[in-house]
């Protein structure tokens, strides 16, 4: 018999979009040799605490979120060009 722990479904209380920020402009000098067909989303799901804002666990958890996301890019061959605001 397996044991599972009881898990509370999830609710979103709010989802928000964003419109893409350039990164270089035209007069800037930047040779682009290819650019991936599709864009790449990912979600990733952390535990983090309720007081995750004293003790930095939020900050590891986008910390770590991003790593994934350029470690898989980095695999696919791909470079990557992050705006975070």
């Amino acid at each position: 018999m397996l044991f599972r722990r009881k898990e509370i479904p999830w609710e979103v209380v709010d989802s928000k979009s964003i419109q893409p920020v350039p990164m270089y402009y035209e007069d800037e000098d930047l040779d682009v040799v290819s650019v991936k067909e599709t864009n790449v989303r990912r979600t990733y799901v952390l535990d983090v605490k309720r007081d995750a804002r004293e003790s930095n666990q939020l900050l590891r958890a986008v910390v770590f979120a991003r790593e994934q996301l350029q470690q898989e890019i980095k695999r696919n061959g791909y470079n990557i060009l992050l705006s975070e605001r």
